[in-house]
């Protein structure tokens, strides 16, 4: 991909994650990297008490990136999300389908390369 192709798709984050993975420049950590800034730009909607955990997630998702938390700290994290998303959503939709939870915790991206 030329300068010039990057800069023409900086509107389609896709693309440009799907470029980096295919070029192997996109190791787990940087994907990892990746989805808790984008994460962080959204941070101020989530405001309401049953989203606080989503909040913590994203710290403890950075943390994990850099090696300053465990895989089991994750996966609690993971599991608090979980938990209160279907507790909210079963209050929005008694009766009806809810939205999925979160994704898998550590699998942020295909590529399996650390850092």
């Amino acid at each position: 991909m030329t300068e010039a192709k990057w800069k023409s798709c900086t509107d389609d984050p896709q693309a440009m994650l799907n470029f980096l993975h295919a070029s192997g420049m996109l190791s787990e950590r940087k994907a990892r990297l990746f989805k808790v800034a984008c994460c962080r730009r959204i941070r101020h909607l989530l405001t309401r008490e049953d989203v606080r955990s989503c909040r913590e997630a994203i710290e403890v998702q950075e943390r994990f990136a850099d090696g300053q938390a465990a895989e089991a700290e994750l996966s609690r994290a993971h599991n608090r999300v979980n938990a209160d998303t279907a507790d909210a959503a079963a209050l929005a939709h008694p009766g009806g389908a809810a939205p999925t939870p979160c994704a898998a915790p550590t699998s942020p991206c295909p590529t399996r390369s650390k850092r």
